[in-house]
């Protein structure tokens, strides 16, 4: 039985559009069950846009069913996505979770249904992501995947008892701690990100997940070339800005995974390769506070 995809959407069609068509060229696209989670519109000007998606969505074939959750309140990203992946949970004890600006690799669900099989008995493994960051594979690697205490939320599948582990029981960490400083220390831009969502009063799940790793020392298990492209580096994006160099990312479209790890651990040279991608420089940081400062203003601004 293959797991059923969640995508979230809003008003971008030709996104969602491009999706759908290369989620559409799995193998395993026949045997899914398709679920889409609309919010409503949070502006006015935004409705046409929101409707132009729900009638696309009707439209969808290729898959086992299809289905739309279409809110009639605005609920915000968060709680829109949160609402569907509990309804689905309600039938399924797994998920694969993706946004509509999401490219995938025909080699996409094959890979995710057999990793979530694989390793859904093992309690240190919590989720199997589909996209890998832009980092070069270690020369002397010799599996087609890794594992990590991090996440991407780009294309990613995880099961309802370690999700609900997680949901229940989070709680952002006190930032002057010392823990908190080794984790920063490691982990910057995962770090500031953690610290950017708490002074806005956001949920980032994503950016929470890889703090919850961190701290429970669990991993998810990546490919290691990437199955998904993502390509709100437009500026279309909610939380992204525009960096249109991000989304020329190569994806693995004919290598079948099939080497996996022999045992659930951190191998050092990936390690090392995340914690220097995810180093953060004054003048990331300093860049990254102007798009929040330009996202607050427009917000206020629409209000």
């Amino acid at each position: 039985m293959a797991y059923p995809v969640l995508i979230s959407v809003y008003t971008r069609l030709r996104h969602l559009q491009n999706c759908i068509e290369s989620l559409a060229t799995n193998d395993l696209a026949k045997e899914t069950d398709l679920f889409i989670v609309s919010d409503a519109p949070k502006f006015p000007h935004h409705k046409e846009g929101v409707e132009r998606v729900r009638d696309y969505v009707q439209s969808v074939k290729g898959f086992k069913s299809v289905h739309l959750f279409a809110w009639d309140e605005n609920k915000g990203s968060s709680e829109s996505i949160r609402t569907a992946r509990m309804a689905i949970f309600e039938k399924y004890d797994a998920q694969i979770f993706m946004e509509d600006d999401n490219i995938l690799s025909p080699l996409f669900l094959t890979f995710m249904n057999e990793a979530l099989q694989k390793y859904k008995d093992d309690a240190f493994v919590f989720g199997i992501c589909g996209f890998n960051f832009d980092i070069p594979m270690p020369k002397t690697y010799l599996f087609d995947a890794y594992f990590m205490n991090a996440i991407s939320a780009n294309g990613w599948g995880y099961w309802k008892e370690k999700y609900l582990q997680f949901f229940n029981n989070y709680e952002l960490p006190d930032f002057k701690s010392k823990s908190f400083k080794v984790y920063e220390k490691q982990y910057q831009k995962p770090a500031n990100n953690l610290r950017r969502m708490a002074k806005m009063g956001l949920i980032w799940g994503d950016t929470q997940v890889t703090h919850y790793l961190y701290e429970k020392k669990m991993v998810c298990l990546f490919p290691c070339i990437s199955l998904v492209q993502n390509t709100g580096w437009d500026g279309t994006g909610e939380h992204c800005g525009k960096e249109e160099g991000l989304m020329d990312q190569p994806i693995n479209e004919t290598l079948p995974i099939l080497n996996y790890p022999k045992n659930v651990e951190i191998d050092s040279n990936w390690a090392d390769g995340i914690q220097h991608f995810f180093k953060y420089p004054f003048l990331g940081k300093l860049k990254t506070a102007l798009f929040d400062y330009k996202v607050q203003l427009k917000n206020n601004l629409k209000r």
